[in-house]
Parts: structure tokens; sequence; C-alpha cells
């Protein structure tokens, strides 16, 4: 992921405005910083979160599949 990307994050739209990593890995792995859109507040996430692309035209011919409850 790039700075300025849109990304889905819990559902909602994002764009990473920052991007972090340490020198040293005892610090941990870094972070980004995502500003959600419609809300004015920005929310900090490990780089180790799995962040969808946001393309809405794959978005509206994609299938989505019902919870199964077990």
């Amino acid at each position: 992921m790039k700075i300025g990307d849109k990304v889905l994050y819990n559902g909602l739209l994002a764009t990473i405005i920052q991007k972090t990593i340490p020198r040293c890995r005892c610090k941990g792995n870094g972070y980004y910083i995502l500003h959600i859109e419609g809300g004015n507040y920005r929310r900090k996430v490990p780089i180790t979160t799995v962040l969808e692309p946001f393309d809405p035209i794959q978005i509206q011919h994609k299938i989505i599949k019902s919870h199964k409850l077990i």
C-alpha cells in the first residue's frame, strides 16, 4: 500500500495519509495512519492489518457470499 491509496477499513472508506516503519524492529513493525472519509478523524492501525483496496467498479460486480451459522 502507498500513501494516498483509498482502502476499506471495517466497512468504511479511508485514505492512507502516513506510513511509518521504524528502523529498529524492537519498536514494532510500524503502522498506517488512516483518514476516515465521512468523518473528521484519523485511525492508527498496525502495518500487519490487511487493508482492501477500494475500487468502486469491482465492488459493484462482486458477488457477496452470505454468512452461514454453524
